[in-house]
């Protein structure tokens, strides 16, 4: 279950560069300070901390976990970066093999007048 939780957290910052080109996703990170991201980051990794290790456990059937057992779930929540970049790696041939990238173009620009106005609006 945390290692599911991490993954997803991991996966925050997988999201912020798109693209085959685009690898580095630590790139700038604290240059630009996005305050909804941090937020979102330390909800989603507090929540799962307390969702575990206090009364919540009871209500999500879970056991209180120790550090190393924390430890090795954010390592396994972390690998989805390195996945990420293998994948990127690999290039556009690889990538065609499996069927849900057809219908994914992540080098394509976005034509979507509410993302544009989202871009525009973050960039400010």
């Amino acid at each position: 279950f945390c290692t599911f939780v991490f993954s997803q957290v991991f996966n925050y910052f997988n999201c912020r560069k798109i693209g085959q080109r685009e690898i580095n996703v630590f790139e700038k990170i604290f240059t630009k300070i996005n305050y909804y991201f941090w937020l979102s980051v330390a909800f989603v990794a507090g929540f799962q901390w307390i969702m575990v290790q206090t009364f919540l456990h009871t209500l999500t059937r879970t056991v209180p976990l120790s550090r190393s057992e924390w430890g090795a779930c954010i390592v396994a929540g972390a690998m989805v970066i390195p996945v990420a970049a293998l994948f990127k790696l690999t290039g556009p041939g690889l990538l065609r093999i499996i069927p849900f990238t057809k219908f994914i173009d992540e080098d394509k620009e976005v034509t979507d007048g509410m993302v544009t106005k989202i871009t525009n609006f973050s960039n400010i």
